[in-house]
């Protein structure tokens, strides 16, 4: 789990996800986002060990993903949720290639 939400971060189209939206300055954000996350988030449910299965970390990148779409329909910060999304959906392929050369189990879908 961690690789991939390290190869995420790295990503050069990562810079508008890496933090929580500033909701002081976005002030409406709230009231058309329900359940908002970012990769910091992301990052402390890791460390904390709140992420049981790798599907839940899945679960919020997606999330993180129909968020900025949700709220900002088209634009740059769509462009850059999109090429993240690709980079996270190929990190994920990537990484359960390297595993089943191991003879690792599968990451889960």
């Amino acid at each position: 789990m961690r690789a991939l939400l390290e190869s995420a971060k790295a990503h050069e189209a990562a810079w508008p996800f890496l933090e929580p939206v500033d909701t002081v300055e976005v002030d409406d954000y709230l009231d058309k986002i329900a359940d908002p996350t970012d990769l910091r988030t992301m990052e402390t449910k890791l460390d904390d060990g709140t992420y049981e299965h790798f599907r839940e970390l899945k679960a919020d990148l997606m999330r993180m993903f129909d968020n900025c779409r949700a709220y900002n329909g088209t634009g740059i910060f769509v462009k850059t949720a999109e090429a993240l999304e690709k980079h996270v959906r190929h990190e994920i392929i990537r990484l359960d290639q390297a595993r089943d050369a191991r003879g690792a189990p599968r990451i889960e879908p």
